[in-house]
């Protein structure tokens, strides 16, 4: 379905100000009274990270974000190519503590056999890039072309560009899913939770809470959600602020959404 990408659109209320003239500041959008220069495209100067600031950037729109959850949006550039990077870095840190635990896991090995401490971390980063890294991501495009659809069907301007905008700056609650995972793998191998939720309870009828094979993965995704959800408030934060975000020398008249 086309959506036209080129149109000035209040972004408070959608309507179309394309035309009307944003020289006077005291100009508002005729339907909802927003000034017209608070919709106009230069105002979006991109996150630290859009800009291209590297660590200090990548740092700062954390900082951002979590300050101002909901009002950050109305500042994030629409584009795609730094967002695709930031998706996948944020991914990459989330994976790092998931990595040191099962590094972790093998200290007894490397100690005793140094030289195979290299190898050891490249296993185990490769091993929580393909368990936590690549899930991850795979919720995140799962999670755009969620907010796409459901766009489509409120009439938003919610492109492609907008939502990988959206996704990859709501990605850093990812992190917090990875730091979670971490720990609460590091806990399960330190203490007897998963035994203790398999063994027999006589208050039970002599059942187990959960079996031995369930328990491990269920402490896991519980440890898990929080990012998760987490992610899932920044997305919709996001979906919400820049429904009718407008997209700076926008070239193209039309932009198709699968």
């Amino acid at each position: 379905m086309p959506i036209d990408v080129s149109r000035l659109l209040c972004e408070s209320c959608g309507y179309d100000l394309t035309g009307l003239s944003a020289a006077a500041m005291d100009a508002k959008c005729p339907e909802c009274g927003r000034a017209i220069a608070a919709s106009r495209p230069e105002r979006r100067i991109g996150s630290p990270w859009q800009r291209g600031r590297g660590f200090h950037g990548w740092w700062r729109t954390l900082t951002i974000i979590v300050r101002r959850p909901r009002t950050c949006w109305d500042e994030f550039a629409v584009e795609s190519r730094r967002a695709d990077r930031l998706e996948v870095v944020n991914a990459c840190v989330g994976s790092v503590p998931v990595a040191a635990v099962l590094l972790a896991a093998s200290w007894d090995d490397m100690a005793k056999h140094p030289g195979l401490a290299l190898a050891e971390t490249g296993l185990s980063m490769a091993a929580a890039l393909v368990f936590f890294g690549v899930p991850v991501i795979l919720l995140t495009w799962i999670e755009r072309t969620g907010i796409r659809y459901f766009g489509r069907r409120r009439g938003w301007r919610i492109t492609r560009e907008v939502s990988r905008t959206i996704c990859a700056h709501a990605s850093y609650g990812w992190i917090l899913s990875g730091l979670l995972v971490s720990l609460g793998w590091h806990f399960m191998r330190r203490s007897d939770l998963p035994l203790w939720l398999a063994t027999p309870k006589p208050w039970l009828g002599g059942r187990e809470i959960l079996p031995v094979g369930i328990a491990v993965p269920a402490l896991l995704f519980l440890a898990f959600l929080p990012g998760m959800i987490l992610f899932e408030c920044w997305v919709y934060a996001g979906f919400v602020r820049m429904r009718y975000a407008n997209v700076l020398n926008a070239d193209a008249r039309t932009t198709s959404i699968p």
